[in-house]
């Protein structure tokens, strides 16, 4: 299908109304990138690979069993107005995530959760829900909006063993959750710290 050789295509378009049910990836090196306006109905564990994912307003990526994992050579960008709603969501290493909308996950977790060198950018009036855990791994977060663990055990831990790992909230951001297990960086502390 046109879908499956969208590395020959550099391009690949998801149509409002379209719904688009198989794994994407990009081979050979090539990197090509998949804007979403309508839903890609991914299930099972998947790993796209050397795609560059922009998740437009009214499209919608939906996930309800296995892990959606943006792979190598991947990023993922979800536009204000645009969904991401998976099962688990992780990352492989550098990996650069965008929301300006909404992600929502039960889990942020599979090999690693936000694996080494991702950095998550969280938008103002983005949203990031989680409803039980989010492991970060020597990852970056710059929240500008909500993060949100919803469950009453939910918790949010970064690896021990890395000073690679930071969280910055910006001012008018929110992480709210009873459980959360690392250095947070407020706004002030946040702007020191890389140099604003």
């Amino acid at each position: 299908s046109a879908a499956s050789d969208v590395y020959k295509r550099q391009t690949y378009i998801i149509k409002p109304g379209e719904t688009l049910s198989q794994v994407l990836h990009s081979y050979n090196g090539a990197n090509a990138t998949v804007y979403i306006q309508g839903t890609w109905n991914v299930n099972g564990n998947i790993t796209p690979q050397g795609i560059d994912i922009i998740v437009l307003n009214g499209g919608k990526i939906t996930s309800t069993s296995g892990t959606f994992m943006v792979s190598d050579k991947s990023s993922l960008t979800v536009q204000s107005g645009g969904e991401v709603n998976c099962n688990i969501f992780s990352t492989a290493t550098n990996v650069v995530i965008k929301n300006f909308g909404t992600i929502k996950t039960k889990e942020v977790s599979g090999q690693n959760g936000l694996n080494t060198g991702t950095v998550l950018y969280n938008a103002s009036d983005a949203l990031f829900q989680v409803e039980d855990k989010f492991i970060i791994t020597s990852s970056q977060i710059y929240n500008h909006g909500t993060i949100s663990l919803t469950a009453e055990n939910a918790y949010m831990q970064a690896n021990k063993t890395s000073a690679a790992c930071l969280i910055a909230n910006y001012e008018k951001a929110t992480i709210k959750g009873n459980r959360i297990h690392c250095l947070l960086y407020t706004s002030d502390a946040a702007d020191d710290l890389i140099g604003v």
